[in-house]
Protein backbone atom coordinates (compact mmCIF):
# COMPACT_ATOMS: atom_id res chain seq x y z
CA UNK A 1 0.00 0.00 0.00
CA UNK A 2 1.12 3.62 -0.37
CA UNK A 3 2.04 5.59 2.43
CA UNK A 4 1.93 9.04 3.63
CA UNK A 5 5.47 10.15 2.07
CA UNK A 6 4.28 10.91 -0.87
CA UNK A 7 1.76 13.55 0.68
CA UNK A 8 1.07 16.41 -1.81
CA UNK A 9 2.41 19.35 0.48
CA UNK A 10 4.77 16.80 2.66
CA UNK A 11 7.91 18.88 3.49
CA UNK A 12 7.07 21.97 1.82
CA UNK A 13 6.58 24.68 4.86
CA UNK A 14 3.78 26.09 2.68
CA UNK A 15 6.14 27.29 0.34
CA UNK A 16 6.66 27.48 -3.20
CA UNK A 17 7.78 23.63 -4.23
CA UNK A 18 11.58 24.15 -5.80
CA UNK A 19 12.26 21.88 -8.96
CA UNK A 20 14.92 20.10 -6.68
CA UNK A 21 11.98 19.57 -3.70
CA UNK A 22 9.54 18.17 -6.36
CA UNK A 23 12.20 15.23 -7.92
CA UNK A 24 12.83 14.48 -3.93
CA UNK A 25 9.01 13.93 -3.45
CA UNK A 26 8.95 11.81 -6.48
CA UNK A 27 12.19 10.31 -5.62
CA UNK A 28 10.58 9.01 -2.18
CA UNK A 29 7.11 7.90 -4.46
CA UNK A 30 9.08 6.01 -7.01
CA UNK A 31 10.47 3.86 -3.78
CA UNK A 32 7.12 3.38 -2.19
CA UNK A 33 5.87 1.73 -6.02
CA UNK A 34 8.81 -0.19 -6.29
CA UNK A 35 8.30 -1.92 -3.33
CA UNK A 36 4.38 -2.25 -4.01
CA UNK A 37 5.28 -3.68 -7.67
CA UNK A 38 7.54 -5.79 -6.30
CA UNK A 39 5.85 -7.24 -4.03
CA UNK A 40 2.74 -7.74 -6.11
CA UNK A 41 4.60 -9.34 -8.33
CA UNK A 42 6.40 -12.03 -5.83
CA UNK A 43 2.97 -12.49 -5.19
CA UNK A 44 1.66 -13.50 -8.59
CA UNK A 45 4.50 -15.74 -8.73
CA UNK A 46 3.92 -17.58 -5.76
CA UNK A 47 0.47 -17.77 -6.48
CA UNK A 48 1.21 -19.26 -10.65
CA UNK A 49 3.36 -22.12 -8.53
CA UNK A 50 -0.09 -22.97 -6.36
CA UNK A 51 -1.89 -23.02 -9.09
CA UNK A 52 -0.18 -25.04 -11.13
CA UNK A 53 0.12 -27.42 -7.73
CA UNK A 54 -4.08 -26.60 -7.60
CA UNK A 55 -4.71 -27.61 -11.53
CA UNK A 56 -2.61 -31.09 -10.92
CA UNK A 57 -4.94 -32.14 -8.12
CA UNK A 58 -8.27 -31.02 -9.78
CA UNK A 59 -7.22 -32.64 -13.32
CA UNK A 60 -5.99 -36.06 -11.22
CA UNK A 61 -10.07 -36.29 -9.61
CA UNK A 62 -11.91 -37.06 -12.82
CA UNK A 63 -8.71 -39.46 -13.85
CA UNK A 64 -9.34 -41.49 -11.17
CA UNK A 65 -13.52 -40.92 -11.20
CA UNK A 66 -12.72 -42.55 -15.02
CA UNK A 67 -10.01 -45.08 -14.03
CA UNK A 68 -9.31 -48.78 -14.33
CA UNK A 69 -9.70 -49.08 -10.67
CA UNK A 70 -12.97 -47.55 -10.04
CA UNK A 71 -14.89 -49.61 -13.19
CA UNK A 72 -13.50 -52.72 -11.79
CA UNK A 73 -15.03 -51.74 -8.58
CA UNK A 74 -18.33 -50.89 -10.32
CA UNK A 75 -18.26 -54.11 -11.85
CA UNK A 76 -17.79 -56.23 -8.69
CA UNK A 77 -20.52 -54.20 -6.94
CA UNK A 78 -23.37 -55.00 -10.60
CA UNK A 79 -22.08 -57.88 -10.18
CA UNK A 80 -23.21 -58.30 -6.14
CA UNK A 81 -26.46 -56.71 -6.91
CA UNK A 82 -26.98 -58.89 -9.74
CA UNK A 83 -26.37 -62.09 -7.20
CA UNK A 84 -28.46 -60.65 -4.56
CA UNK A 85 -31.46 -59.99 -7.04
CA UNK A 86 -30.81 -63.79 -8.17
CA UNK A 87 -31.22 -64.66 -4.51
CA UNK A 88 -34.44 -62.87 -3.68
CA UNK A 89 -35.86 -64.65 -7.36
CA UNK A 90 -34.51 -68.21 -5.91
CA UNK A 91 -36.69 -67.27 -2.85
CA UNK A 92 -39.72 -67.69 -4.73
CA UNK A 93 -38.25 -71.01 -6.65
CA UNK A 94 -37.96 -72.36 -3.03
CA UNK A 95 -41.16 -71.30 -2.12
CA UNK A 96 -42.96 -72.75 -4.92
CA UNK A 97 -40.81 -76.26 -4.32
CA UNK A 98 -41.55 -76.25 -0.55
CA UNK A 99 -45.17 -76.29 -1.26
CA UNK A 100 -45.68 -78.31 -4.14
CA UNK A 101 -43.22 -80.62 -2.11
CA UNK A 102 -45.36 -80.83 1.24
CA UNK A 103 -48.54 -81.14 -1.09
CA UNK A 104 -47.08 -84.09 -2.81
CA UNK A 105 -45.64 -85.99 0.21
CA UNK A 106 -49.32 -85.26 1.84
CA UNK A 107 -50.72 -87.03 -0.56
CA UNK A 108 -47.94 -90.31 0.15
CA UNK A 109 -49.80 -90.54 4.16
CA UNK A 110 -52.69 -92.46 2.45
CA UNK A 111 -51.15 -95.15 0.68
CA UNK A 112 -48.98 -95.31 4.05
CA UNK A 113 -51.67 -95.83 6.10
CA UNK A 114 -52.95 -98.41 3.81
CA UNK A 115 -49.42 -99.90 3.93
CA UNK A 116 -49.16 -99.72 7.48
CA UNK A 117 -52.94 -101.64 8.41
CA UNK A 118 -52.06 -104.54 4.94
CA UNK A 119 -48.71 -104.67 7.62
CA UNK A 120 -50.99 -105.58 10.11
CA UNK A 121 -53.67 -107.76 8.23
CA UNK A 122 -50.70 -110.04 6.71
CA UNK A 123 -49.44 -110.35 10.24
CA UNK A 124 -52.48 -112.35 11.64
CA UNK A 125 -52.80 -114.08 8.43
CA UNK A 126 -49.05 -115.64 9.28
CA UNK A 127 -50.23 -115.96 12.74
CA UNK A 128 -53.89 -118.15 11.58
CA UNK A 129 -51.35 -120.54 9.13
CA UNK A 130 -49.10 -120.82 12.20
CA UNK A 131 -52.26 -121.97 14.18
CA UNK A 132 -53.43 -124.24 11.35
CA UNK A 133 -50.42 -126.07 10.47
CA UNK A 134 -49.78 -127.18 14.62
CA UNK A 135 -52.35 -130.34 13.64
CA UNK A 136 -50.35 -133.84 13.15
CA UNK A 137 -51.26 -133.60 9.09
CA UNK A 138 -50.11 -130.21 8.88
CA UNK A 139 -46.55 -131.17 10.58
CA UNK A 140 -46.25 -134.34 8.25
CA UNK A 141 -46.71 -132.68 5.06
CA UNK A 142 -44.26 -129.96 6.24
CA UNK A 143 -46.60 -126.88 6.14
CA UNK A 144 -45.43 -125.91 9.96
CA UNK A 145 -42.15 -124.81 8.60
CA UNK A 146 -43.85 -123.25 5.23
CA UNK A 147 -46.02 -121.66 8.01
CA UNK A 148 -42.71 -120.46 9.73
CA UNK A 149 -41.35 -118.95 7.14
CA UNK A 150 -44.93 -116.78 6.65
CA UNK A 151 -44.14 -115.42 9.64
CA UNK A 152 -40.62 -114.39 9.53
CA UNK A 153 -41.45 -113.18 6.40
CA UNK A 154 -44.47 -111.16 7.85
CA UNK A 155 -42.56 -110.05 10.52
CA UNK A 156 -39.61 -108.87 8.70
CA UNK A 157 -42.29 -107.12 6.02
CA UNK A 158 -43.72 -105.40 9.92
CA UNK A 159 -40.69 -104.23 11.05
CA UNK A 160 -39.75 -102.44 7.17
CA UNK A 161 -42.92 -101.00 7.06
CA UNK A 162 -42.53 -99.96 10.42
CA UNK A 163 -39.14 -97.63 9.82
CA UNK A 164 -41.10 -96.79 6.57
CA UNK A 165 -43.33 -95.21 8.36
CA UNK A 166 -40.96 -93.65 10.86
CA UNK A 167 -38.87 -92.51 7.93
CA UNK A 168 -42.26 -90.74 6.45
CA UNK A 169 -43.22 -88.92 9.25
CA UNK A 170 -39.57 -87.71 9.63
CA UNK A 171 -39.98 -86.59 5.79
CA UNK A 172 -43.07 -84.91 6.30
CA UNK A 173 -42.12 -83.17 9.51
CA UNK A 174 -39.11 -82.11 7.68
CA UNK A 175 -40.86 -80.47 4.87
CA UNK A 176 -42.86 -78.51 6.68
CA UNK A 177 -40.05 -77.30 8.74
CA UNK A 178 -38.69 -76.69 5.71
CA UNK A 179 -41.58 -74.67 4.75
CA UNK A 180 -41.79 -73.12 7.64
CA UNK A 181 -38.33 -72.01 7.93
CA UNK A 182 -38.09 -71.22 4.19
CA UNK A 183 -41.04 -68.73 5.45
CA UNK A 184 -39.51 -66.55 8.91
CA UNK A 185 -35.64 -67.00 5.91
CA UNK A 186 -37.66 -65.19 3.32
CA UNK A 187 -39.53 -62.65 5.63
CA UNK A 188 -36.15 -61.78 7.32
CA UNK A 189 -33.60 -61.47 4.09
CA UNK A 190 -35.64 -60.90 1.13
CA UNK A 191 -36.14 -57.25 2.22
CA UNK A 192 -32.09 -57.18 3.08
CA UNK A 193 -31.14 -58.25 0.40
CA UNK A 194 -33.69 -56.77 -2.18
CA UNK A 195 -32.87 -53.55 -0.48
CA UNK A 196 -28.55 -54.15 -1.09
CA UNK A 197 -29.49 -55.23 -4.66
CA UNK A 198 -31.01 -51.53 -5.20
CA UNK A 199 -28.87 -49.82 -2.81
CA UNK A 200 -25.96 -50.76 -5.28
CA UNK A 201 -28.33 -49.97 -8.38
CA UNK A 202 -28.83 -46.62 -7.01
CA UNK A 203 -25.19 -45.79 -5.52
CA UNK A 204 -23.74 -46.98 -8.99
CA UNK A 205 -26.54 -44.76 -11.19
CA UNK A 206 -24.90 -41.44 -8.81
CA UNK A 207 -21.68 -42.76 -9.19
CA UNK A 208 -22.11 -42.87 -13.16
CA UNK A 209 -24.28 -39.53 -12.75
CA UNK A 210 -20.92 -37.86 -10.91
CA UNK A 211 -18.87 -39.19 -13.44
CA UNK A 212 -20.89 -37.11 -16.42
CA UNK A 213 -20.80 -34.40 -14.19
CA UNK A 214 -16.88 -34.35 -13.57
CA UNK A 215 -16.47 -35.12 -16.87
CA UNK A 216 -18.50 -31.81 -17.96
CA UNK A 217 -16.91 -30.03 -14.99
CA UNK A 218 -13.78 -31.16 -16.05
CA UNK A 219 -14.03 -29.08 -19.59
CA UNK A 220 -14.97 -25.74 -17.86
CA UNK A 221 -12.65 -26.02 -14.78
CA UNK A 222 -9.97 -26.60 -17.62
CA UNK A 223 -10.28 -23.83 -18.99
CA UNK A 224 -10.92 -21.91 -15.99
CA UNK A 225 -7.30 -23.18 -14.99
CA UNK A 226 -6.14 -21.97 -18.35
CA UNK A 227 -7.40 -18.87 -17.99
CA UNK A 228 -5.86 -17.80 -14.84
CA UNK A 229 -2.85 -19.46 -15.60
CA UNK A 230 -2.71 -17.24 -18.72
CA UNK A 231 -4.39 -14.24 -16.83
CA UNK A 232 -1.38 -14.30 -14.64
CA UNK A 233 0.94 -14.25 -17.05
CA UNK A 234 -0.50 -11.34 -18.73
CA UNK A 235 -0.88 -9.83 -15.02
CA UNK A 236 3.13 -9.94 -14.45
CA UNK A 237 3.80 -8.67 -17.99
CA UNK A 238 1.59 -5.78 -17.15
CA UNK A 239 2.96 -5.02 -13.79
CA UNK A 240 6.22 -3.98 -15.79
CA UNK A 241 3.86 -0.12 -15.75
CA UNK A 242 5.84 0.06 -12.62
CA UNK A 243 9.16 -0.45 -14.17
CA UNK A 244 7.72 2.06 -16.87
CA UNK A 245 7.11 4.04 -14.25
CA UNK A 246 9.96 3.69 -12.15
CA UNK A 247 12.09 4.52 -15.46
CA UNK A 248 10.15 7.75 -16.13
CA UNK A 249 10.16 9.05 -12.90
CA UNK A 250 13.92 8.45 -12.01
CA UNK A 251 14.34 10.32 -15.78
CA UNK A 252 11.93 13.38 -14.69
CA UNK A 253 13.70 13.69 -10.96
CA UNK A 254 17.00 13.66 -12.82
CA UNK A 255 15.82 16.78 -15.26
CA UNK A 256 14.22 18.64 -12.23
CA UNK A 257 17.67 18.44 -10.67
CA UNK A 258 19.23 19.54 -13.59
CA UNK A 259 16.75 22.60 -14.13
CA UNK A 260 17.08 23.78 -10.40
CA UNK A 261 20.82 24.33 -11.16
CA UNK A 262 20.10 26.34 -14.37
CA UNK A 263 17.50 28.47 -12.61
CA UNK A 264 20.53 30.77 -11.88
CA UNK A 265 21.60 31.28 -14.74
CA UNK A 266 18.94 30.38 -17.25
CA UNK A 267 15.43 30.54 -16.10
CA UNK A 268 14.17 30.69 -19.71
CA UNK A 269 16.12 27.26 -20.74
CA UNK A 270 15.24 26.21 -17.04
CA UNK A 271 11.79 27.15 -17.70
CA UNK A 272 11.51 24.99 -20.54
CA UNK A 273 13.05 22.16 -19.06
CA UNK A 274 10.67 22.16 -16.25
CA UNK A 275 8.09 22.28 -18.50
CA UNK A 276 8.67 19.56 -20.41
CA UNK A 277 8.80 17.63 -17.44
CA UNK A 278 5.12 18.72 -16.57
CA UNK A 279 4.16 16.85 -19.72
CA UNK A 280 6.21 14.20 -19.11
CA UNK A 281 4.27 13.86 -15.81
CA UNK A 282 1.36 14.41 -17.22
CA UNK A 283 1.56 11.80 -19.88
CA UNK A 284 2.86 9.25 -17.37
CA UNK A 285 0.09 9.64 -14.78
CA UNK A 286 -3.02 9.30 -17.18
CA UNK A 287 -0.93 6.04 -18.99
CA UNK A 288 -0.48 4.41 -15.59
CA UNK A 289 -4.59 5.58 -14.40
CA UNK A 290 -5.20 3.76 -17.72
CA UNK A 291 -3.00 0.37 -17.06
CA UNK A 292 -3.28 0.91 -13.86
CA UNK A 293 -7.49 0.20 -14.08
CA UNK A 294 -6.80 -2.94 -16.12
CA UNK A 295 -4.60 -4.13 -13.90
CA UNK A 296 -6.66 -3.95 -10.85
CA UNK A 297 -9.33 -5.75 -12.55
CA UNK A 298 -7.45 -8.51 -14.24
CA UNK A 299 -6.45 -9.41 -10.20
CA UNK A 300 -9.92 -9.21 -8.96
CA UNK A 301 -10.95 -11.34 -12.10
CA UNK A 302 -8.16 -13.89 -11.10
CA UNK A 303 -9.02 -14.25 -7.47
CA UNK A 304 -12.70 -15.05 -8.39
CA UNK A 305 -11.77 -17.63 -11.21
CA UNK A 306 -9.35 -19.65 -8.71
CA UNK A 307 -12.36 -19.38 -6.18
CA UNK A 308 -14.16 -21.03 -8.66
CA UNK A 309 -11.55 -23.41 -9.74
CA UNK A 310 -11.22 -24.92 -6.02
CA UNK A 311 -14.91 -24.79 -5.96
CA UNK A 312 -15.37 -26.95 -9.17
CA UNK A 313 -12.36 -29.32 -8.25
CA UNK A 314 -14.70 -30.11 -4.73
CA UNK A 315 -17.77 -30.70 -6.86
CA UNK A 316 -16.14 -33.49 -8.91
CA UNK A 317 -14.69 -34.97 -6.13
CA UNK A 318 -17.24 -35.30 -3.87
CA UNK A 319 -20.73 -35.79 -3.93
CA UNK A 320 -24.22 -35.46 -1.63
CA UNK A 321 -25.96 -38.31 -3.08
CA UNK A 322 -28.11 -37.14 -0.19
CA UNK A 323 -25.66 -36.73 2.34
CA UNK A 324 -24.14 -33.95 3.34
CA UNK A 325 -20.24 -33.36 1.90
CA UNK A 326 -20.79 -36.74 1.80
CA UNK A 327 -18.77 -38.92 -0.69
CA UNK A 328 -20.34 -41.27 -3.38
CA UNK A 329 -17.37 -43.45 -2.90
CA UNK A 330 -17.74 -43.40 1.06
CA UNK A 331 -21.30 -44.18 0.29
CA UNK A 332 -20.47 -47.00 -1.63
CA UNK A 333 -18.07 -48.22 0.85
CA UNK A 334 -20.84 -47.86 3.42
CA UNK A 335 -23.07 -49.99 1.48
CA UNK A 336 -20.75 -53.00 1.15
CA UNK A 337 -19.69 -52.81 5.05
CA UNK A 338 -23.61 -53.37 5.60
CA UNK A 339 -23.73 -55.93 2.62
CA UNK A 340 -21.40 -57.66 4.26
CA UNK A 341 -23.11 -58.16 7.75
CA UNK A 342 -26.08 -58.41 5.92
CA UNK A 343 -24.57 -61.50 3.86
CA UNK A 344 -22.84 -62.70 7.43
CA UNK A 345 -26.39 -63.43 8.43
CA UNK A 346 -27.80 -64.66 6.00
CA UNK A 347 -25.06 -67.12 5.36
CA UNK A 348 -25.86 -68.83 9.59
CA UNK A 349 -29.30 -69.01 8.71
CA UNK A 350 -29.18 -70.15 5.30
CA UNK A 351 -26.47 -72.96 6.40
CA UNK A 352 -29.33 -74.18 8.74
CA UNK A 353 -32.07 -74.38 5.55
CA UNK A 354 -29.56 -75.86 3.11
CA UNK A 355 -29.24 -78.65 5.95
CA UNK A 356 -33.12 -79.71 5.85
CA UNK A 357 -33.04 -79.56 2.28
CA UNK A 358 -30.38 -81.89 1.87
CA UNK A 359 -32.60 -84.48 4.74
CA UNK A 360 -35.59 -84.46 2.74
CA UNK A 361 -33.79 -85.52 -0.40
CA UNK A 362 -31.72 -88.17 1.86
CA UNK A 363 -35.33 -89.27 3.49
CA UNK A 364 -36.92 -89.68 0.25
CA UNK A 365 -34.18 -92.24 -0.96
CA UNK A 366 -34.42 -94.04 2.21
CA UNK A 367 -37.83 -94.36 1.91
CA UNK A 368 -37.80 -95.50 -1.68
CA UNK A 369 -35.41 -98.07 -0.17
CA UNK A 370 -37.60 -99.52 2.20
CA UNK A 371 -40.25 -99.77 -1.37
CA UNK A 372 -37.64 -102.25 -2.70
CA UNK A 373 -37.12 -104.31 0.31
CA UNK A 374 -41.33 -104.96 0.75
CA UNK A 375 -41.15 -105.52 -2.91
CA UNK A 376 -38.35 -108.11 -2.17
CA UNK A 377 -40.85 -109.71 0.85
CA UNK A 378 -43.83 -109.79 -1.29
CA UNK A 379 -41.85 -112.06 -3.85
CA UNK A 380 -40.74 -114.00 -1.07
CA UNK A 381 -44.20 -114.29 0.33
CA UNK A 382 -45.88 -114.92 -2.87
CA UNK A 383 -43.72 -118.11 -3.25
CA UNK A 384 -43.74 -119.69 0.00
CA UNK A 385 -47.69 -119.75 -0.77
CA UNK A 386 -47.38 -121.03 -4.17
CA UNK A 387 -45.19 -123.76 -2.69
CA UNK A 388 -47.65 -123.95 0.60
CA UNK A 389 -50.52 -125.01 -2.50
CA UNK A 390 -48.70 -126.85 -4.05
CA UNK A 391 -48.34 -129.08 -0.95
CA UNK A 392 -51.30 -129.47 -0.47
CA UNK A 393 -52.49 -130.39 -3.81
CA UNK A 394 -49.63 -133.09 -3.67
CA UNK A 395 -51.27 -134.71 -0.85
CA UNK A 396 -54.85 -134.15 -2.36
CA UNK A 397 -55.25 -132.82 1.31
CA UNK A 398 -57.01 -129.69 2.21
CA UNK A 399 -54.55 -129.14 5.28
CA UNK A 400 -57.20 -127.78 7.42
CA UNK A 401 -57.67 -125.17 5.31
CA UNK A 402 -54.29 -124.07 4.86
CA UNK A 403 -54.12 -123.84 1.17
CA UNK A 404 -56.99 -120.85 1.71
CA UNK A 405 -54.27 -119.38 4.16
CA UNK A 406 -51.93 -119.37 1.92
CA UNK A 407 -53.88 -118.09 -0.85
CA UNK A 408 -54.69 -115.07 1.36
CA UNK A 409 -51.14 -114.70 2.27
CA UNK A 410 -50.15 -114.15 -1.93
CA UNK A 411 -53.31 -111.60 -1.82
CA UNK A 412 -52.79 -110.19 1.13
CA UNK A 413 -48.58 -109.41 0.09
CA UNK A 414 -49.62 -108.32 -3.71
CA UNK A 415 -51.95 -105.64 -1.75
CA UNK A 416 -49.17 -104.93 0.47
CA UNK A 417 -46.55 -104.22 -3.00
CA UNK A 418 -50.01 -101.84 -4.33
CA UNK A 419 -49.61 -100.24 -1.43
CA UNK A 420 -46.09 -99.69 -1.23
CA UNK A 421 -46.52 -99.29 -4.90
CA UNK A 422 -48.77 -96.49 -4.39
CA UNK A 423 -46.85 -94.60 -2.32
CA UNK A 424 -43.69 -94.69 -4.67
CA UNK A 425 -45.40 -92.31 -7.30
CA UNK A 426 -45.42 -89.48 -4.54
CA UNK A 427 -42.30 -90.63 -3.37
CA UNK A 428 -40.36 -90.54 -7.18
CA UNK A 429 -42.38 -87.31 -7.24
CA UNK A 430 -41.25 -86.11 -3.77
CA UNK A 431 -37.54 -86.98 -4.57
CA UNK A 432 -37.36 -85.10 -8.33
CA UNK A 433 -39.20 -81.89 -6.30
CA UNK A 434 -36.20 -82.08 -3.21
CA UNK A 435 -33.95 -82.12 -6.09
CA UNK A 436 -35.48 -79.31 -7.52
CA UNK A 437 -35.22 -77.72 -3.91
CA UNK A 438 -31.90 -78.62 -3.45
CA UNK A 439 -30.93 -77.21 -6.66
CA UNK A 440 -32.54 -74.08 -5.96
CA UNK A 441 -31.25 -73.97 -2.31
CA UNK A 442 -27.60 -74.10 -3.84
CA UNK A 443 -28.23 -71.48 -5.92
CA UNK A 444 -29.19 -68.92 -3.26
CA UNK A 445 -26.90 -71.17 -0.68
CA UNK A 446 -24.63 -70.31 1.91
CA UNK A 447 -22.15 -71.35 -0.55
CA UNK A 448 -22.53 -68.37 -2.65
CA UNK A 449 -22.49 -66.28 0.18
CA UNK A 450 -19.00 -66.51 0.24
CA UNK A 451 -18.04 -65.64 -3.17
CA UNK A 452 -20.44 -62.46 -2.93
CA UNK A 453 -18.39 -61.15 0.70
CA UNK A 454 -15.29 -61.87 -1.30
CA UNK A 455 -16.73 -59.55 -4.42
CA UNK A 456 -17.72 -56.80 -1.12
CA UNK A 457 -14.45 -57.08 -0.43
CA UNK A 458 -12.73 -56.73 -3.52
CA UNK A 459 -14.86 -53.68 -4.26
CA UNK A 460 -13.96 -51.95 -0.69
CA UNK A 461 -10.47 -52.62 -1.37
CA UNK A 462 -10.42 -50.72 -4.89
CA UNK A 463 -12.95 -48.17 -3.88
CA UNK A 464 -10.95 -47.12 -0.63
CA UNK A 465 -8.02 -46.56 -3.18
CA UNK A 466 -9.45 -44.69 -5.63
CA UNK A 467 -11.21 -42.59 -2.21
CA UNK A 468 -7.25 -42.20 -0.88
CA UNK A 469 -6.12 -41.12 -4.15
CA UNK A 470 -9.25 -38.47 -4.19
CA UNK A 471 -8.61 -37.65 -0.60
CA UNK A 472 -5.59 -36.31 -1.30
CA UNK A 473 -5.80 -34.20 -4.43
CA UNK A 474 -8.81 -32.76 -2.37
CA UNK A 475 -6.76 -32.13 0.64
CA UNK A 476 -4.16 -30.40 -1.88
CA UNK A 477 -7.25 -28.19 -3.08
CA UNK A 478 -8.41 -27.53 0.60
CA UNK A 479 -4.71 -26.60 1.61
CA UNK A 480 -3.58 -24.63 -1.37
CA UNK A 481 -6.84 -23.24 -2.86
CA UNK A 482 -8.00 -21.30 -0.28
CA UNK A 483 -4.25 -19.91 -0.27
CA UNK A 484 -4.13 -18.97 -3.70
CA UNK A 485 -7.43 -17.32 -3.49
CA UNK A 486 -5.97 -15.09 -0.45
CA UNK A 487 -2.81 -14.56 -2.46
CA UNK A 488 -4.38 -13.01 -5.06
CA UNK A 489 -7.31 -11.22 -3.07
CA UNK A 490 -4.19 -9.84 -1.29
CA UNK A 491 -2.46 -9.04 -4.18
CA UNK A 492 -5.53 -7.44 -5.68
CA UNK A 493 -5.72 -5.04 -2.22
CA UNK A 494 -2.50 -4.31 -2.28
CA UNK A 495 -2.40 -2.65 -5.79
CA UNK A 496 -5.18 -0.79 -4.81
CA UNK A 497 -2.52 1.76 -3.23
CA UNK A 498 -1.21 2.63 -6.61
CA UNK A 499 -3.72 5.12 -7.40
CA UNK A 500 -1.36 7.34 -4.95
CA UNK A 501 1.54 6.65 -7.98
CA UNK A 502 -0.77 8.59 -10.38
CA UNK A 503 -1.92 11.06 -7.78
CA UNK A 504 1.54 11.69 -7.07
CA UNK A 505 2.54 12.75 -10.83
CA UNK A 506 -0.37 14.26 -11.63
CA UNK A 507 0.10 16.33 -7.96
CA UNK A 508 3.69 17.11 -9.33
CA UNK A 509 2.93 18.08 -12.47
CA UNK A 510 0.57 21.01 -10.78
CA UNK A 511 3.08 21.88 -8.81
CA UNK A 512 4.95 22.56 -11.63
CA UNK A 513 2.64 24.38 -13.92
CA UNK A 514 2.80 26.81 -10.71
CA UNK A 515 6.55 27.62 -11.38
CA UNK A 516 7.22 31.09 -12.36
CA UNK A 517 10.19 30.23 -14.91
CA UNK A 518 7.35 27.44 -16.12
CA UNK A 519 4.81 29.91 -16.83
CA UNK A 520 7.03 31.96 -18.81
CA UNK A 521 8.29 28.91 -21.18
CA UNK A 522 4.64 28.08 -21.62
CA UNK A 523 3.88 31.60 -22.53
CA UNK A 524 6.81 32.24 -25.12
CA UNK A 525 5.49 29.65 -27.42
CA UNK A 526 8.90 28.59 -29.34
CA UNK A 527 10.43 25.72 -27.29
CA UNK A 528 12.77 24.10 -28.76
CA UNK A 529 15.20 27.11 -30.06
CA UNK A 530 18.66 28.61 -29.17
CA UNK A 531 20.22 27.28 -25.72
CA UNK A 532 16.88 25.34 -24.59
CA UNK A 533 17.78 22.95 -27.28
CA UNK A 534 20.68 21.72 -26.66
CA UNK A 535 19.33 21.12 -22.88
CA UNK A 536 16.41 19.47 -24.38
CA UNK A 537 19.13 17.75 -26.45
CA UNK A 538 20.90 16.29 -23.21
CA UNK A 539 17.65 15.57 -21.27
CA UNK A 540 16.30 13.54 -24.31
CA UNK A 541 19.47 11.52 -24.74
CA UNK A 542 19.06 9.85 -21.38
CA UNK A 543 15.40 8.60 -21.86
CA UNK A 544 15.03 4.75 -22.77
CA UNK A 545 11.72 4.47 -23.75
CA UNK A 546 9.97 5.17 -27.28
CA UNK A 547 6.82 6.62 -25.39
CA UNK A 548 9.59 9.67 -23.46
CA UNK A 549 11.03 10.21 -26.90
CA UNK A 550 7.67 10.79 -28.36
CA UNK A 551 6.33 13.36 -25.37
CA UNK A 552 9.48 14.91 -26.06
CA UNK A 553 9.19 15.44 -30.00
CA UNK A 554 5.71 16.42 -29.59
CA UNK A 555 6.91 19.08 -27.22
CA UNK A 556 9.74 20.89 -29.26
CA UNK A 557 7.63 20.27 -32.27
CA UNK A 558 4.01 21.77 -30.79
CA UNK A 559 2.41 18.77 -32.64
CA UNK A 560 0.62 16.03 -30.26
CA UNK A 561 2.05 12.67 -29.02
CA UNK A 562 0.47 10.62 -31.54
CA UNK A 563 1.74 12.71 -34.31
CA UNK A 564 5.09 12.47 -33.04
CA UNK A 565 4.49 8.52 -32.55
CA UNK A 566 6.20 7.87 -35.94
CA UNK A 567 8.96 9.95 -36.04
CA UNK A 568 9.88 8.40 -32.56
CA UNK A 569 9.25 4.97 -33.57
CA UNK A 570 11.76 5.18 -36.61
CA UNK A 571 14.48 7.35 -34.64
CA UNK A 572 15.21 4.79 -31.83
CA UNK A 573 14.51 1.13 -31.01
CA UNK A 574 13.59 0.17 -27.70
CA UNK A 575 15.78 -1.02 -25.19
CA UNK A 576 15.75 -4.38 -22.79
CA UNK A 577 14.78 -1.88 -20.09
CA UNK A 578 11.46 -1.13 -21.44
CA UNK A 579 10.11 -4.71 -21.93
CA UNK A 580 11.36 -6.43 -18.77
CA UNK A 581 10.61 -6.28 -15.23
CA UNK A 582 11.65 -8.57 -13.27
Amino acid sequence: MMHDPIDARSGYGGEQPSPALIAERLGRGREVSDTLFTGVGSRLQGCATVLNDITAAVEALPRELQGPELIDATAHLSGLGDQAAAITTAFTRERESLAELLCVVMSVGGPVQDLDKTARLLGILALNAHVVAADSVSRETGLTTIAEEATRLSDHAAERIKIFRTAYRRLAEAVQQAGQQQAAFEANHRRSLTDLANGIGRKLAELEQHRVASAGALEETARLTRDVSQGITQAVMALQIGDATHQRLEHVEKALVMSDGLMEGDSAVAGRVLLLQQRQLEDASTRFEGEDRALKEALQQLAERAASIVEQGRAMGRHSGGQQDGSVLAALSGEMRAAGAVLRTYERERRKLDAIAGSVGATVDALLGEVATVRRIERSMRLLSLNATARCDQQDLAAGGFDVIAQQLRDITLRLVGCANGAVGGLERAAALATTFIESSSSAGADRVGEMEAQAARAIALLEGVEGRLDAALAALDGQGPYAVRGLDMAAAEFAGSLAIAQLMSEAAGELATVPAVQLAAAAGVLGEGDAAQALATVRSAYTMAIERQVHDAFVSGTSVEAAAPAATTAAAPSDDEVLFF
